[in-house]
């Protein structure tokens, strides 16, 4: 969540405000803003040349740096952490709000007065803008670019997710189906080393014991597909969801069959075996622990859901990467466009006021 005191700061430019990071124009410059931990992190998207060059009048990166650093030297602490991007000046910083404030403003000032380009030009192609400007904004940050240039950038990169994705997505099943299982092996052997007697055989007892396990089933399914892919996004719920029916529906049968075994006193590897088609259909024939294995699996399908629900709202992390690509608003297109854009659009709204004179 955005802090705030950057709330605060973005309120102050009328930045556009998101749940995590705000954005809006400083100057001449897109700048992006959100908490990164204890610190402020500031993004300013600009066009910085992809090579740098000592010839007279033409601009070096190397000479921003150590403008940079001069700032610091002046008081201007904010800027300690300094990172100079292909596309972006960043820093982060704990300093307090003022602080923060002033090093934005003078970065984005000595960028105009080392003629840097700014929101009038794409950042992809170099272009300018011109009214089919979008912001496109990736991990918080956003920068302008040009219809085509957008559009292009968002392709290329959802299908470089997507594929990451689905690899991962089916390798996460696999691993999911592998605590599952490791779950229903625990449950089961619990279920037939806790219940010794049939006097233990009451609806309440076994009823409880039913949902522990459903439960290690489910935590033990989103903790395989966690510690083996490295993903914890909300994407892993369905797959560990299905495991954990699964599973436990198996889990269930299995504790119902041990019921009936224990109930008929069949302890002993020849007695199982020779009643073995009776207690395997028990809990789909006898009538009481038909009613058990429903009861059982109902309320068991709750544990999960309640398991699931738990893990979707405070054990989740939905912190992905965040891409998108936004259409500049009407209002917003003289802001973000050259000042020729600027001038022609006011004419034209000279012209209309003129006519409905």
């Amino acid at each position: 969540m955005l802090n705030n005191p950057l709330i605060a700061f973005a309120n102050s430019y009328d930045m556009q405000i998101e749940d995590e990071y705000a954005f809006g124009k400083i100057g001449n410059y897109l700048v992006s803003v959100y908490s990164n931990g204890s610190k402020k992190t500031a993004h300013i998207s600009c066009c910085l040349p992809t090579e740098d060059s000592d010839e007279e009048g033409e601009f070096n990166t190397f000479k921003l740096s150590a403008e940079i650093n001069k700032l610091i030297d002046s008081g201007i602490i904010a800027l300690k952490d300094f990172e100079l991007r292909c596309d972006a000046v960043v820093f982060s910083t704990g300093a307090e709000l003022k602080d923060f404030d002033k090093a934005v403003t003078a970065v984005t000032e000595l960028l105009a007065e080392s003629g840097v380009g700014g929101t009038e030009f794409c950042i992809d192609c170099g272009c300018t803008v011109g009214e089919n400007a979008k912001f496109v904004i990736e991990d918080s940050n956003a920068h302008v670019m040009c219809g085509n240039c957008a559009e292009v950038y968002l392709e290329k990169i959802s299908a470089e997710n997507a594929k990451k994705t689905e690899s991962k997505y089916l390798k996460g099943t696999i691993f999911a189906s592998l605590g599952g299982l490791l779950g229903l092996i625990i449950s089961t052997l619990a279920f037939w080393i806790f219940i010794p007697t049939g006097e233990f055989l009451i609806f309440d007892s076994t009823l409880i014991l039913s949902a522990a396990f459903g439960s290690v089933i489910t935590v033990l399914s989103f903790l395989f597909y966690r510690i083996f892919t490295g993903r914890k996004y909300l994407e892993r719920i369905l797959p560990c969801l299905l495991v954990s029916v699964f599973m436990s529906s198996v889990g269930v049968y299995a504790a119902s069959v041990i019921l009936y075994a224990k109930t008929m006193s069949a302890t002993t590897l020849s007695a199982l075996s020779r009643a073995f088609s009776t207690i395997a259909l028990s809990p789909f024939k006898d009538p009481y622990f038909k009613a058990d294995f429903t009861s059982h699996i109902f309320y068991c399908m709750v544990v999960i859901i309640i398991v699931v629900l738990i893990y979707s709202i405070v054990f989740e992390d939905r912190r992905k990467t965040n891409l998108k690509v936004v259409p500049c608003a009407a209002s917003a297109i003289a802001d973000f466009s050259s000042e020729e854009l600027n001038e022609e659009l006011s004419e034209e709204v000279e012209e209309e006021e003129a006519s409905e004179e």
